[in-house]
This record gives C-alpha cells, sequence and structure tokens, in this order.
C-alpha cells in the first residue's frame, strides 16, 4: 500500500516560480541573444566530446525563436526535458497536490539521470544515431 505523502501545501505555488523564470530566460535569450558571450563547455574543450548539456544554450536561443528545428538539432534531450517540465508544471497546477505522493520525484530523477547518462554516451558514438544527436552546427 502506497501511502500519500504531499510535498507542496499550496499547489500553485510551482506555478507562480517557474513559469515567470522560463518567460524571462525566454525573453533574454529572445531579444539580447547571450550565445557568443557564453564561454564553451569545459568537458567539450578538454575532452572533444559532447555531454549532456553540450548546445543547450544554442537550443534555448533556437526555441525561443520558435525554430524547433534548430533546437532539436542543437540538444534533443534539452528539448525534452524543457517540455516535460512546461508538461510537469502545469500538471502540478491545475492537479495539485494529488500527482506527488512518496518516491515519485526520486522515481522521475533515477529515470532522468539513466537517460541524461544514455544520451551522453550514445551522442558521442561514431553511429550514425550518434553523429544526428551530437551538437548542431547551427549558427545564429
Amino acid at each position: 500500500m502506497v501511502k500519500a505523502h504531499f510535498v507542496f501545501t499550496n499547489s500553485r505555488r510551482p506555478l507562480l516560480v517557474i513559469l515567470p523564470m522560463i518567460a524571462s530566460v525566454t525573453l533574454v535569450f529572445r531579444y539580447f541573444d547571450p550565445i557568443g558571450k557564453i564561454p564553451s563547455c569545459p568537458i567539450k574543450t578538454v575532452t572533444g566530446l559532447d555531454c549532456p548539456a553540450c548546445g543547450s544554450s544554442r537550443c534555448l536561443s533556437a526555441l525561443s525563436r520558435g525554430d524547433f528545428a534548430s533546437a532539436v538539432d542543437q540538444n534533443l534531450l534539452f528539448v525534452v526535458m524543457a517540455l516535460s517540465l512546461l508538461v510537469g508544471t502545469t500538471m502540478l497546477g491545475l492537479l495539485g497536490n494529488r500527482i506527488l505522493i512518496d518516491g515519485f520525484l526520486y522515481r522521475t530523477l533515477s529515470v532522468l539521470a539513466v537517460l541524461a547518462i544514455s544520451f551522453s554516451v550514445v551522442r558521442n558514438m561514431p553511429w550514425a544515431l550518434g553523429e544526428w544527436l551530437a551538437a548542431g552546427l547551427y549558427q545564429n
């Protein structure tokens, strides 16, 4: 038997925090485009391999302009995570505490960690799938 344990006392709190953050990051990338000012990935610089986050700044910039194809070309994992965050936040706002039960957060984080590690390994393989998942050559 699973015992329900509610994490938030106010079910609207995540919406009040996350949605303005998403809006402000989108506005920054849309109008101030910091792509040339962000330092390159230290893992890529040292090893030459793409980490799970490589290309996420260019991906966010493309998403803020509505260029979904370029965003997927840069970092498919970031697009999936951003959509998951948006859907999860909306569900939490609509359903409230009913979706937060014991173990849900830990299982979700475990799945995301395995997904990020798998994505990082596959995107650095010399196969066609790895080359497709590697950070693209999209330039602003």
